[in-house]
């Protein structure tokens, strides 16, 4: 039998590796109904991290009222696999709409709501079932391992390296091999495998928070004694610039690159790969950094300064190398 906290991580790389997955199908996929332009992506990532974000404010205020946390993940993960047959089977239920509308409307406000409200309708539900499932993920973890935070972290950095095997494996393997519905119905299918793993693990494991033990404890005593938390607001603020920053840089690089490669939709996957797989590698660095600088303030402090930084400087860097 896999260990516990094996079991925990696995499901978390899997169910990030499926969500990243279908992330990059749908920019492929609305790139064929939409023109593979940069107002494509730009649409296809802000109903994408919107969902998550929506997703996850639902999940806030219901994860504490969970029975069983697994069973609740393994339907997260089954609606995720019915919902993205939308996007699957896309071009069979929009092919009357450019002709409807006719050519001018391409660049005109009629032609920019209908791509709006096809990136929401098909985009927004399974994006929404994303964003619940790290936070039940983290639950169910808690309950079945120990309520720690550096759990909590390990488990947000293999799904988050799930990700980006997920669009590493669509971009080189199942795109070339499977075509654009093939990969999409893998991906389901690995949605699917997720649910049924959760599933199992609802019927083998306690639903009841896991006894700490005198070492966790200890450990949690003192990082009470030396670490203050900061105010809530200013957590929300923080969380807030840094999310609006990211995306942001994130679709500048993307226009940039899409200037000196092939496609938009090369430029997107490059840049979407190395954002994910390093926002992965920066979470398990974070343990490391906490007991280096015990003040969350200032370390927050200290990164945010950095990343503003590198925001500034990478457009410039980029566009240096590329004109």
């Amino acid at each position: 039998m896999i260990p516990k906290y094996l079991a925990c991580l696995l499901i978390a790389l899997g169910s990030g590796a499926a969500a990243l997955c279908h992330e990059l199908l749908w920019t492929r996929r609305l790139i064929d109904i939409l023109g593979a332009t940069g107002e494509a992506t730009s649409l296809t990532l802000g109903c994408f991290f919107c969902g998550l974000s929506l997703g996850a404010a639902i999940a806030a205020r219901r994860v504490a009222h969970l029975r069983n946390a697994w069973s609740s993940l393994a339907r997260l993960e089954f609606a995720i696999a019915l919902l993205t047959l939308p996007a699957a089977f896309l071009p069979l239920w929009t092919s009357w709409i450019w002709p409807a509308l006719g050519p001018d409307a391409l660049i005109t406000w009629p032609g920019r709501v209908v791509k709006l409200f096809l990136s929401g309708l098909v985009v927004l539900p399974p994006a929404t079932a994303m964003g619940m499932t790290l936070p039940v993920l983290v639950v169910a973890a808690s309950r079945t391992i120990a309520n720690n935070p550096r759990l909590h972290v390990f488990i947000y950095a293999c799904n988050t390296l799930g990700g980006a095997l997920g669009l590493l494996s669509a971009s080189i393997w199942m795109l070339p091999s499977l075509g654009v519905l093939g990969s999409m119905v893998f991906a389901a299918v690995l949605n699917s495998g997720v649910g049924v793993a959760a599933l199992a693990l609802s019927y083998q494991l306690p639903n009841t928070l896991y006894p700490q033990t005198k070492r966790e404890k200890k450990r949690q005593a003192a990082a009470g004694r030396t670490v203050q938390p900061l105010p809530q607001s200013w957590l929300m603020a923080w969380a807030c610039y840094s999310g609006f920053a990211v995306l942001a840089l994130e679709i500048v690089v993307i226009r940039l690159l899409s200037l000196v490669v092939p496609s938009s939709f090369q430029a997107t996957s490059s840049v979407l790969l190395a954002v994910i797989f390093l926002l992965g590698v920066a979470a398990l660095v974070v343990p490391a950094l906490v007991r280096l600088v015990p003040k969350p303030g200032l370390l927050l402090l200290l990164l945010i300064a950095c990343a503003g930084v590198a925001n500034a400087w990478a457009p410039w860097l980029l566009h240096q190398r590329t004109k």
